[in-house]
């Protein structure tokens, strides 16, 4: 009686650029986002970091559609994982193009650090810093209300 093992698959490193329709994106972001991550899971992909990139007037037309939506997403996958993105990607009206590189594992982690600390400071940002803010303005009780209407805006005194 023999016994095989199959030796689990050896996970690649990749990177995703996938330019979507804007107007869907726009629509509904969460949807968007949820299809790219929900193809790539598919395909047997662990995800490690994903953000929208940049949206802007594309170089040249793209299945009649000039505007879009760069969205990267870092992961790991075995490489046969691969023909099931392309399949699924060229099915989708969401997404217009891909792009999917294999990087080394330097490279894939310093990518991933340099996505991940740009969240952080945009997190900190322009979400946690104007919420200090608020909170700091509401209890600074030294505050002085002014009423406009005892301003002097006169300009005769010149």
């Amino acid at each position: 009686m023999s016994t095989t093992t199959t030796a689990p698959q050896k996970l690649n490193l990749y990177e995703g650029m996938f330019i979507l329709e804007s107007g869907q994106y726009a629509a509904d972001p969460d949807h968007a986002i949820q299809e790219v991550l929900s193809l790539l899971e598919k395909a047997g992909a662990k995800i490690v970091a994903h953000r929208a990139w940049q949206e802007g007037k594309l170089a040249y037309e793209v299945n009649e559609h000039r505007k879009g939506l760069h969205y990267l997403a870092y992961f790991e996958m075995p490489g046969d994982g691969i023909d099931v993105i392309r399949q699924s990607a060229k099915l989708s009206t969401l997404i217009l193009r891909h792009l999917i590189l294999k990087h080394s594992k330097v490279l894939f982690d310093a990518m991933v650090q340099a996505l991940s600390t740009h969240d952080a400071a945009y997190h900190a940002a322009v979400v946690e810093e104007p919420e200090v803010r608020r909170k700091e303005t509401s209890d600074d009780d030294d505050t002085d209300d002014v009423d406009l209407d005892d301003v002097d805006t006169d300009d005769d005194d010149e």
